[in-house]
């Protein structure tokens, strides 16, 4: 996909360095993670700061950065400011991965306890049903008969995405997420 086209319109972003004009195959919000041709987004966490990571990301392959502040970039890439990137990112990712979640049927589970054996519980019934299912959550993600570690509970935006987007191409057509009060606040 060319940048430009995961945004609504030009009013969304600036260009800091480089141009909109890049082919990107992947969004990362890990520097770490980035492979060539990835956009890496980098934003303020809590523990630290995405853009601090910018060479990194580049060093790593990635094609542009999208950054929630104006920085000084004197790298060659393409770097641009997106306004109000925390509350765009989930239409950029789920632009980017083709809108999954309107293919696919999604309970989330909340509360103190019973999320894990919730789902588990909804995947069986969907399963008797002779429905491909997915389990987002606790214990691992599971998508059809496939296995993944689960880093959190309810994995960020790009990567619930990247992975309903796995879902749709497996011809998942249910899926149980647990759904962590943390989660919700963000």
């Amino acid at each position: 996909m060319i940048l430009k086209d995961i945004f609504e319109d030009s009013s969304d972003y600036c260009v800091l360095s480089g141009n909109d004009l890049q082919k990107i195959t992947g969004l990362e919000i890990d520097a770490r993670n980035v492979t060539p041709g990835a956009a890496f987004i980098a934003r303020q966490g809590n523990n630290s700061d995405g853009h601090d990571f910018i060479d990194q990301a580049f060093d790593n392959g990635a094609s542009a950065v999208l950054t929630e502040r104006a920085v000084e970039y004197s790298g060659v890439g393409t770097v641009l400011h997106v306004f109000n990137l925390a509350e765009k990112l989930h239409a950029i990712a789920a632009k980017f991965y083709k809108y999954p979640s309107r293919t696919i049927k999604i309970t989330g589970i909340t509360g103190t306890n019973g999320k894990t054996t919730t789902s588990f519980l909804l995947r069986s019934i969907y399963e008797k049903n002779a429905e491909q299912t997915a389990v987002i959550g606790t214990i691992a993600y599971f998508i059809g008969s496939e296995e993944k570690p689960a880093p959190n509970t309810t994995p960020d935006v790009v990567i619930m995405n990247r992975l309903l987007a796995e879902c749709v191409s497996k011809n998942v057509t249910r899926a149980a997420v647990e759904v962590s009060s943390h989660a919700l606040e963000l």
